[in-house]
Parts: structure tokens; sequence; C-alpha cells
């Protein structure tokens, strides 16, 4: 099995194995029986390093990428495992925010060619197990691992965390997880481990007694983030936000590059979580000054200034309401919006959140789960909201650059997916946003 680059090695996976990125949930595989094969074929890499794992609805992976940015800022040689991935399958597996090379995703597929034929496990529970395994081989000192869907279920949930973190529970994935609030915040909250710490990043008092009897079970210390520290905004522009925070009587500030209000609450529970790490805010506060990386794109990101255009991959509910409110915020001028989604998700109850001169830029996306420019074109006019369609989403980015005007906002969202197909071109022609260029740096394993 020989790959060239990252391209191939992605064609032939989704190929080879059901991917819930690619065909929802058809090729959704819960269970650990799979990963816990997989991992006894690898020698339990898993148990070969601390680890640290989060799950929630919105956030989780800001808070992965915020921790894994402090703890190298401290040396730690860091691993970082998210999903899904935006331009290239490596960018799911980084050390220091380095993704894993093509010919080690290569190696690793063809040493373990035969337990995965035998497992038959899904896309997504290769790479968690390639992920520990990398991890292992490269011994890093921590790993920084986000939950794919839900939590119980999930294949990232053998890891025998050090630490795990919840962050805000919402209304998503009910068709896999469950139709109330409470029943999705069980499938979250049961990646709490025995006797070890777990940290709750949003207090919601409907769910405190849930996640406080899960803990009187499982013998493990609960924390919220709003009791180990108070963090307050003292400014927010579009270059970054100020910042001042009290750690049980000790004051600090600081500045991040970071514009969204609700990085608040992430920050907040990063700084929490390593508190419960033993170290002090000072020790890593100048990792969130600049915080830019090709791999971190689509959450409230600024793609153009004049006219603003903001990128965010907000995809549920609270999500899109989240990112309306803000951007009124920061700014009251007319809308004009690049939008798709996905199919399996209740999109068309969102649609009444937006103002009703919003302009909509609609599009079909190469991809099974998406839904199609006509199924967007229906519900927007059922909700009375004006809309052009286009032929490709490429298309409708380029019209709605050249139509806005420098009063009004410009914004792409509703799903991850686009916004990658968006990255990908904006790549193509060399006019990415400052600090997203892709580097071509990656990590090789050394396999000789």
């Amino acid at each position: 099995m020989e790959f060239q680059n990252y391209t191939a090695i992605e064609q032939r996976l989704f190929q080879w194995l059901p991917a819930y990125q690619q065909q929802g949930k058809k090729a959704y595989k819960p269970g650990l029986k799979r990963i816990q094969a997989l991992c006894e074929a690898l020698h339990h890499p898993e148990k070969a390093f601390k680890g640290i794992l989060i799950t929630g609805t919105n956030g989780k992976g800001s808070v992965a990428f915020l921790l894994s940015k402090a703890l190298q800022h401290l040396g730690f040689k860091t691993g970082l495992y998210t999903s899904p991935h935006l331009y290239h399958v490596g960018e799911r597996i980084r050390i220091q925010d380095i993704p894993i090379a093509p010919e080690t995703i290569a190696y690793f597929l063809k040493r373990y060619h035969q337990p995965i034929e035998r497992i038959q496990p899904s896309f997504f529970e290769v790479m968690v197990a390639m992920a520990f395994w990398y991890f292992a081989e490269c011994s890093v000192d921590w790993a920084v691992v986000e939950v794919g869907l839900g939590g119980r279920l999930d294949s990232t949930n053998v890891l025998p965390a050090y630490l795990s973190l919840l962050t805000r529970v919402a209304y998503d994935h009910q068709n896999l997880l469950g139709e109330t609030l409470w029943a999705i915040a069980k499938e979250k909250v049961a990646i709490m481990k025995e006797k070890r710490p777990f940290l709750v990043g949003a207090f919601q008092p409907e769910l405190h007694p849930l996640y406080w009897k899960v803990a009187q079970q499982k013998q493990a210390p609960l924390f919220y983030a709003q009791t180990i520290l108070d963090l307050q905004p003292l400014k927010q522009t579009l270059e970054g936000s100020y910042y001042h925070g009290n750690l049980q009587g000790n004051p600090f500030s600081f500045f991040t590059s970071l514009i969204a209000p609700y990085q608040r609450e992430n920050l907040r529970t990063v700084f929490a979580a390593m508190h419960l790490l033993s170290f002090p805010p000072e020790a890593f506060i100048e990792a969130f000054r600049y915080v830019a990386s090709p791999y971190f794109v689509g959450r409230f990101q600024i793609w153009q200034k004049h006219p603003l255009v903001i990128a965010d991959i907000a995809h549920n509910e609270e999500g899109i309401q989240t990112v309306l409110k803000t951007l009124n915020k920061i700014h009251g001028g007319a809308l004009r919006v690049l939008w798709s989604c996905v199919k399996d998700k209740p999109w068309h109850q969102w649609i009444k959140y937006f103002p009703k001169d919003t302009l909509f830029y609609i599009a079909s996306i190469p991809l099974i789960r998406s839904s199609t420019a006509e199924e967007i074109a229906a519900v927007l006019q059922r909700y009375q909201r004006p809309y052009y369609r286009f032929d490709t989403i490429e298309a409708a980015y380029e019209q709605m650059i050249k139509d806005l005007k420098e009063d009004e906002v410009g914004l792409i969202t509703g799903s991850s997916f686009h916004i990658s197909a968006l990255y990908r071109y904006l790549l193509s022609k060399g006019s990415v946003p400052e600090g997203l260029v892709l580097s071509k740096k990656c990590l090789c394993l050394r396999t000789s």
C-alpha cells in the first residue's frame, strides 16, 4: 500500500473504511470493542503518555487547541488529536502543531493492515488508534484528545485520561445522542474516569445533578471552571481581546488575538484545567497572545477586514445564535451570509435567527451528507429570506466578496465542510488570511 501525499491517503482511507465525515449516520460505528481490539494489536499505546480528554457540544476544539498551546509553551512535547480535518487528513494528528507526515500514515496502514482488515473499524477509529500509536512512538509528554461525537461510545474514550473536560452542552446530533439536553449530557459525562479529576467548563444548573451523581459513582473530583477563577473582558476589538482574571485571589491580565466574546468561556476552562495540573497563569499566558494556526480555522475568524468577512464553523442551533449575537455586538451592518449545511441536522430551524434582510449565497458542496442548493433554497423561501444560488461554493464566495459594501458584513457559516472547501480554494489562489498560510512542514517518524 503506497501513497504519494495526503490526498491519495485520504481517498484510499475513505474508499476502504466507513467515514462519518463523508457518509453520516450509516457510517457511524458506536462502541469500544473495535478500538479496544486495535489498541491491543498496537500493544496499548494509549497508556504510554499523560492524556487529557475533552468533550462537549461547542468549544471543545478551541479548548483542545488552546490547552495544547499552553502545554507547548511550558516546554512539553504535546500531541493533539482533533476532528474533522479541514485541509488534509494529517492535521487530525499533530505534535507541537505539526501534522503527522503522509509517509508515516502510509507506514502505519501497511504495518497494521492485517489487524485493521480483521477488526473492520471505521475511519475515525483507525485515526484515533493511529494517533495513540504515533504519540507513543514519538514519546510525547502530554496528548490532548478531542472526542469525536458524544463520549460514552466514542473511540477516544479508551484513553485513560489524567484529566477529563466537558465544555458547554447544547442540542446537536440528537438522532444519535438523544432528544433532550440531559440525554446528550449523559453521553458526554461518561468520559469521566474513576478517581480522576473532571472539569466542567460551563455551569448549566439543570445538568449539575447528573454530573454530581456520576462523580459520586466514580469517586471522581468534580470541578467547575467558574468556581476556580473569574475571567472578565476589559476590551474587545477586531485586533483582539483584553482580559482580567482572578484565580483564587491571584489577579492577572492578558491580551489575546482571539476576538470572539464566546472564547471567554473556553479560555476560562483552559486556565482552570492548567490550574488543576498545577500550572499558574503567568507560566503560560503568553501562549495566547497570538493564536493563529492553519489547523485552527473558522473560530470567528477574520478572513477580510475591508469589508469585514468572518468565518465561523458554527453548525448547531446554539452555535449559530452565539455567532449572530457576537456579530451584532461588534458590527451592526447588514449581513450577507455564505451558507451550507449537512442534511442530518435540523438547520431549517436556525434560519429564523437571521435578520429578515440577510442576503444568503448558497450552493451545493460535493459531499453525500450535504444539503443541496435546492433544499436550502426551499427553506429560505419558506422563511422569506432573499438568496442567490450558485453552481459551486467557490463561485458563491467570489460573488459575495464582490457584492459586499464597506458598511456590510460577510459571514461564512453553517458547516465546517464548506469552510474547508473555501480554505482549500483560497490556498490554491494564494490568498489565505494572515496567519493561516499552510506550512509544508510535517513530522515523519523514523521507521527503519
